[in-house]
C-alpha cells in the first residue's frame, strides 16, 4: 500500500514538471496567453512545497526535472532553429544548457525553505530572480523568455521596472504566483487562519507596487503612447527579401538602414 502511494506521487510530481513546462510555454510567444503568467509557476511551485511532506513522498529526480525544462526551452526558443538547417545545433544546445535552471530554481527554493525556514511566498520570488540573474549574466547571458517580459501590456506594472528591471517584474509576477500556491496548499491543508495572512501577503504588495508605478506615468511629457516600430531582418525574414514592408500613412515614418536590417 505504501509502495504504491509513494509510486503515485512520484508520478504526479513528474507530471507536475511537464505540466510546468507547458504552462510556462504558453505564457511566452507564439501562444501568448500572458495573464496566466501569475498562474503559471504553480506546478512547480508544487514541486517545492512537496520536498517538507513526509518522507514517503518521493522526490523528483534531477534528471527527470532536467528533461522538463529541456522540453520547455525547445519550445520557447524553438524560432532558433528557422534561419538556417545548422542553428539546430545551437538551438539543442542552448535548450539543453538552459534546462538546468529549472533543478537549480527547485534547489535553491527548497533549500530556503528546509534549511533555512523562508515561506515559499518569499523562497520562490528570491530563487527565481537569481536563476534569472545568473542566467542573463553567465557565459555571456541569455535573457530571452523572462518571465516578467510577458506583462508588457501592463504599462503601469512596468514602471517596476525603473528601479528593479525586468528581473523584479519577474519576481512581482512569481511571488504572486507562490502566495496563490500557498493559498491553494492551506486550504487543501484545512488550516484555519493561515489563509488570511497569505491573501494579506499577495495584495499588500501589489497595491504598493501600483501606488509607487501609477504615478511614474505622470512624468513621461505629453503623456505615455506605445511606440511603432517595425524590425526585420532581412538575413533571417525570407519572405521580405524584394518586397517592402508596409507602414502606417497615418504616423511619421524614419527608417534606418544597416547591413542586412531595415526600420521603419
Amino acid at each position: 500500500m505504501i509502495s504504491s502511494l509513494v509510486a503515485w506521487r512520484s508520478a504526479a510530481g513528474r507530471l507536475a514538471a511537464l505540466a510546468g513546462a507547458v504552462t510556462m510555454f504558453s505564457v511566452q510567444p507564439p501562444v501568448d496567453w500572458w495573464l496566466l503568467a501569475w498562474l503559471a509557476p504553480l506546478p512547480w511551485l508544487w514541486l517545492v512545497a512537496r520536498s517538507t511532506a513526509a518522507a514517503s513522498t518521493a522526490p523528483v529526480s534531477w534528471r527527470f526535472l532536467w528533461l522538463a525544462g529541456f522540453l520547455h526551452w525547445l519550445a520557447t526558443i524553438h524560432w532558433l532553429r528557422l534561419p538556417h538547417p545548422a542553428t539546430s545545433i545551437g538551438w539543442l544546445l542552448l535548450s539543453a544548457y538552459l534546462a538546468c535552471y529549472l533543478p537549480l530554481f527547485l534547489w535553491l527554493a527548497r533549500r530556503l525553505v528546509s534549511r533555512w525556514g523562508w515561506p515559499l511566498v518569499a523562497a520562490a520570488p528570491v530563487a527565481w530572480m537569481a536563476c534569472e540573474q545568473l542566467r542573463g549574466w553567465l557565459l555571456g547571458g541569455f535573457t530571452f523568455g523572462r518571465l516578467g517580459h510577458t506583462q508588457w501590456r501592463w504599462t503601469e506594472l512596468l514602471q517596476l521596472a525603473d528601479i528593479s528591471g525586468a528581473v523584479g517584474l519577474s519576481g512581482v509576477v512569481m511571488l504572486v504566483a507562490s502566495a496563490v500556491a500557498g493559498l491553494l496548499l492551506q486550504y487543501l491543508d484545512a488550516r484555519d487562519g493561515s489563509c488570511v495572512r497569505s491573501r494579506r501577503s499577495v495584495i499588500w504588495p501589489l497595491l504598493q507596487l501600483l501606488v509607487f508605478c501609477w504615478p511614474q506615468l505622470s512624468t513621461v511629457a505629453g503623456g505615455w503612447q506605445p511606440p511603432r516600430c517595425q524590425l526585420a531582418s532581412r538575413s533571417m525574414c525570407f519572405w521580405c527579401r524584394g518586397r517592402s514592408i508596409p507602414s502606417s500613412n497615418t504616423t511619421p515614418r524614419r527608417s534606418l538602414t544597416s547591413p542586412g536590417i531595415t526600420m521603419n
